[in-house]
């Protein structure tokens, strides 16, 4: 189980994201913090060797132009812990 619990970032969906030059989009996706083993920060920010800046890349034929087109591809997850019920539900003395 996570701790402390929460939405943890579990990747980027690339599909249908292009670049000038084909380049794979995994150099611009970085994560930032990470709570063993999971993602808590990322960002995506295209390296300055490749002459380009995250507006060219193309999601579905629109420039990246604004964060929530790239917020809109972020896979999140709450991982949880299940464990099996108690057989009898256990009684508890109400205590003010």
């Amino acid at each position: 189980m996570s701790n402390p619990p929460g939405l943890y970032i579990d990747g980027l969906d690339t599909r249908g994201m292009r670049t000038p030059g084909g380049e794979k989009h995994s150099a611009s996706w970085i994560i930032e913090r990470v709570s063993s083993p999971l993602a808590g920060r990322a960002r995506f920010e295209v390296p300055p060797e490749r002459g380009y800046k995250v507006g060219g890349v193309v999601i579905d034929e629109y420039p990246i132009r604004f964060g929530g087109q790239l917020a809109d591809r972020v896979r999140v997850r709450a991982p949880v812990l299940v464990a099996p019920a108690d057989p009898v539900p256990r009684r508890d003395p109400c205590v003010p």
